[in-house]
């Protein structure tokens, strides 16, 4: 079942589950960004986590000078930890990165048709990263633009028996930015591109707007989680029933 996944607050967050609850399936991660703006995630994520207040000091042996250490209630991530699993998880995580909204939709346009395609890889799920946020101030902000990247990413997941998950993160380095996390599923967006012209007759009809979570609930549900850590704290919201105005449009 394709899902929208909101658990996960950073990219820090989504690797470190990841690592964690690895099964001996790949996983296909594809990241809308470059992989330099990725890392800088990873590594900035990781820096906000030692600057958190539950690093404390301690002295070291040779004398009185303070050091830092981490408390038992903030432990380092999985994915850095030199043992076998963390090893092992990162051999079955396999990375795509597609930077720009046309190169996103070419990816998967080829999925299951051609030798780009991870055909080789037998997936429990195929993750998507901010693949909203990617559409975020573009032109392709737009329902017909969501829906078209939307259906071709839902089209290879099925050519390839694939469950696809959407995830969105927000930025580490500037939290309030409204470009990315969670709440982009309820920003609202036009019909159609502003740049499109249309005749009088169709003003008010291209004028109007929906929310993204509503054109993604055509092929998705949302799952949210109290808490992540638990194994059993999934719980599973089905996607909004659309008002009569709406039907023809999802």
């Amino acid at each position: 079942m394709n899902s929208i996944v909101t658990r996960y607050t950073y990219v820090v967050d989504l690797l470190q589950d990841l690592v964690r609850n690895q099964s001996n399936n790949p996983t296909v991660l594809v990241i809308c960004s470059t992989r330099e703006d990725f890392l800088d995630q990873i590594i900035s994520g990781l820096q906000a986590r030692s600057d958190d207040p539950a690093t404390t000091l301690h002295h070291d042996g040779d004398g009185d000078q303070e050091v830092p250490s981490r408390s038992a209630s903030a432990p380092d991530p999985d994915f850095l930890s030199p043992v076998l699993s963390a090893l092992n998880a990162s051999r079955l995580i396999k990375l795509a990165f597609c930077p720009t909204i046309s190169s996103l939709r070419a990816y998967f346009s080829s999925c299951g048709a051609t030798s780009m395609a991870p055909t080789s890889f037998k997936t429990t799920d195929l993750i998507i990263l901010n693949l909203v946020g990617q559409h975020h101030g573009s032109s392709e902000f737009t329902f017909q633009g969501l829906s078209q990247t939307l259906a071709t990413v839902v089209s290879a997941g099925m050519r390839m028996h694939q469950a696809v998950q959407l995830v969105e993160c927000k930025d580490v380095n500037d939290p309030s930015n409204a470009n990315f996390g969670s709440t982009l599923w309820s920003a609202e967006v036009p019909l159609l591109s502003m740049s499109i012209k249309i005749g009088e007759d169709g003003a008010r009809w291209g004028r109007r707007s929906v929310r993204v979570h509503k054109i993604a609930s055509r092929w998705f549900r949302t799952e949210k989680s109290t808490d992540h850590n638990k194994a059993s704290g999934a719980v599973t919201h089905r996607a909004e029933i659309p008002d009569s105005e709406d039907e023809m449009l999802i």
